[in-house]
């Protein structure tokens, strides 16, 4: 709000979340209510099938793959096996239990767009691939520093990431690889 005191104080965390959701409102005419509304189950969407192509990636079982999915999802439910919220939303009311975690606010499932993206993009550049491409390279590190601008810990996370990965291939004496993924942790930072 504009008119509260205090409106200048740097942001707790970063606004790219939020300007990702502001911007895909106004793509679709919607006010940020709407839009942020809109964005929880279509985000919630894309989470679960970036999971399940990274599942997929590294298991090569669509079993084990489905599984990996729906856990993050249905996740606190699995923990307290309570059925309650789940079957709640099932019946379109909703009771505001601990169904889904990426129904709080915008960064939570934006920050996991981009650390599931990020980690699929890791593992078929750097791990699936004979030869990493230069420019997916830089793809990998765009979207590892651009995650900074969502939440550091996803940022810190995934460097940590690449710095193990570089780590691993200078052990194996993979210096192609080992470049690449250098290049990936520059562009990122």
């Amino acid at each position: 709000n504009t008119f509260l005191p205090g409106k200048d104080i740097a942001y707790a965390t970063p606004p790219l979340g939020e300007g990702i959701i502001a911007f895909f409102g106004k793509v679709i005419h919607l006010e940020p209510a709407r839009a942020a509304v809109v964005s929880k189950s279509i985000s919630v969407f894309f989470i679960t099938l970036l999971i399940y192509a990274l599942a997929f990636a590294l298991s090569g079982s669509l079993i084990a793959s489905l599984l990996a999915a729906a856990v993050p999802v249905l996740g606190y439910n699995l923990i307290a096996f309570s059925p309650a919220p789940f079957l709640d939303l099932l019946r379109g009311s909703p009771s505001g239990g601990p169904f889904v975690f990426f129904s709080r606010l915008v960064n939570p499932s934006i920050a996991a767009i981009f650390m599931f993206a990020s980690m699929l993009l890791i593992y078929r550049e750097f791990f699936q691939r004979e030869r990493a491409r230069l420019w997916q390279a830089c793809v990998v590190g765009l979207i590892v520093g651009a995650t900074l601008y969502v939440t550091p810990f996803t940022y810190t996370f995934l460097g940590l990431v690449l710095i193990l990965s570089l780590v691993w291939f200078l052990v194996q004496r993979d210096y192609a690889r080992t470049a690449s993924i250098f290049l990936s942790g520059t562009v990122g930072l």
